[in-house]
């Protein structure tokens, strides 16, 4: 398995911290959401993220391997594009669910596949207004199929435990790190990270090539699958 470099952690944090107030004290100055158009792994498959860490949980496995703490992310346009984008769920989420949309409601194009979250989670600064936003989202958008994976476990459980029933059109994927373990009652898809040897796969899961575009597998993930990523 190739190295893969590691993070500091505590530097990232606080880097995203100071950044994310200087752009929530000026929130009357953010006049758009930030979406990006794909990646080399998503190919033009288009996503919608936060900012990382102060939207996150259940992460103190995985922060110091996050990927979304480098490389282009890494970079301060785009740091500041994922903490505008996070103010505004926190502060004005309606006028985020409007801009989305508007997106995908292109009179031009029809974008069948939409991703939340290559960076971030549903949880922190986020939790009280993301997840009903996605699900709201996905509702008026049934022409769509959305993928959101998450550590939040305990948001999504009690969200169905009350008797919500997750939109057909929207993947929920629990993400897993390694051999963590969580509570899964409802049978909900899971994604392992394969740190090492070690890391225990079972045998009916599902290989991620990182071909998103030609694969597709996450976005009609079912009750009971498994997929695993190598770690990157």
């Amino acid at each position: 398995m190739k190295k893969i470099s590691k993070v500091n952690v505590e530097k990232a944090i606080e880097r995203r911290k100071n950044i994310y107030n200087d752009v929530a004290a000026n929130l009357e100055t953010i006049e758009k959401i930030h979406i990006s158009m794909g990646n080399s792994k998503m190919g033009p498959i288009p996503s919608f993220s936060v900012i990382p860490f102060l939207t996150c949980t259940n992460c103190n496995h995985c922060s110091k391997y996050c990927y979304a703490a480098k490389g282009n992310f890494n970079f301060p346009r785009n740091v500041n594009a994922l903490a505008e984008n996070t103010v505004l769920v926190e502060k004005n989420v309606k006028f985020v669910e409007n801009e989305i949309n508007k997106f995908l409601n292109c009179s031009t194009i029809i974008y069948k596949y939409f991703r939340w979250n290559v960076a971030g989670d549903i949880a922190g600064k986020v939790e009280k207004n993301y997840f009903d936003m996605i699900i709201r989202v996905a509702k008026k958008n049934t022409f769509t199929r959305f993928l959101l994976f998450t550590k939040n476990y305990r948001l999504i459980n009690d969200f169905i435990k009350r008797g919500n029933k997750i939109p057909e059109n929207l993947s929920v994927v629990f993400s897993q790190w390694d051999n963590f373990t969580f509570e899964n009652p409802y049978n909900l898809p899971i994604a392992i990270v394969k740190i090492d040897e070690n890391t225990i796969i079972p045998e009916n899961a599902f290989h991620c090539s990182g071909d998103c575009a030609n694969c597709l597998n996450c976005w009609n993930a079912k009750t009971g699958d498994i997929r695993y990523f190598d770690l990157h």
